[in-house]
């Protein structure tokens, strides 16, 4: 997810960055773990590139698909 993320910020210039700027861990949480302003920055991020938004479906179906979750994955290992 990361590597998009850089790639996609490389990729843009100007005014286009600006949506990419600080969001990395906000990309990399599960969104259920984020505020309601990561929320909204990760929606308006999500709105604004079609590449990182793809991504960021796939991460989060992956997550889903292997039963992990933040609060699941702690009962699992215990």
């Amino acid at each position: 997810m990361d590597k998009i993320r850089k790639s996609e910020y490389y990729r843009l210039s100007g005014e286009d960055r600006k949506f990419i700027k600080g969001q990395k861990y906000t990309l990399l949480s599960h969104r259920e773990n984020l505020s309601t302003d990561g929320r909204k920055g990760l929606k308006t991020l999500l709105a604004a590139n079609k590449t990182l938004n793809t991504a960021y479906v796939l991460k989060e179906q992956f997550g889903s698909a292997m039963g992990l979750s933040v609060r699941g994955l702690g009962q699992k290992v215990l």
